[in-house]
């Protein structure tokens, strides 16, 4: 097996959100992995909006492993905006 056959696979999670189009859950505990299934859910969310939908993307962190991709009418057209709803306790 070469590398990209042993690669860890995220366990991304895509549900359509009537108001604002698709929403992805990207888990990965892979560093190395997280950034390529998060670049690809913001594609598949851009990919999935409904037609007419003139709102941006908003990214959240909830955990170090979960995020959630979707649209946000609170988002400019064009703009992709990062938030963290995870607090690490030291």
């Amino acid at each position: 097996m070469n590398d990209s056959d042993t690669r860890h696979r995220s366990d991304s999670d895509i549900r359509r959100n009537a108001s604002n189009g698709l929403l992805v859950h990207v888990v990965s505990k892979d560093a190395r992995t997280l950034q390529d299934e998060l670049e690809q859910a913001v594609r598949t969310v851009r990919e999935g909006a409904q037609p007419g939908n003139r709102s941006g993307i908003v990214i959240t962190r909830h955990s170090e492993a979960l995020l959630a991709v979707t649209h946000s009418p609170d988002v400019p057209y064009g703009t992709t905006i990062e938030q963290d709803r995870w607090h690490r306790h030291s």
